[in-house]
């Protein structure tokens, strides 16, 4: 069963550009990972610092795997970059109408 995940970043003050440069590094990585359908990047219009991430995997797995090709040196910096540890969420599709 597919999954779409929501993952949710703050930047700290003035680590807005820092923050999106670093994932500059990690989302091509996710994006070309085995079970990724799409792998989207937001900014929020009026809270600039606010930045989420927009992931569909074929499955839960697929994501744990992907994640780990994340070198832990990036997943380290990113937290030097932000408020507070990422926050991110699994969600599945409901048909509704």
């Amino acid at each position: 069963m597919s999954i779409t995940r929501i993952n949710e970043f703050k930047a700290k003050e003035g680590q807005v550009e820092a923050l999106l440069a670093n994932l500059q590094i990690s989302v091509p990585k996710i994006r070309t990972s085995q079970g990724c359908l799409s792998c989207r990047v937001l900014q929020h219009m009026e809270r600039p610092s606010s930045i989420v991430i927009i992931e569909e995997w074929a499955s839960e797995e697929a994501h744990e795997q992907a994640v780990k090709a994340i070198p832990v040196s990036v997943l380290q910096e990113t937290m030097k970059l932000v408020t507070e540890p990422p926050y991110g969420e699994p969600y599945r599709e409901l048909k509704v109408g």
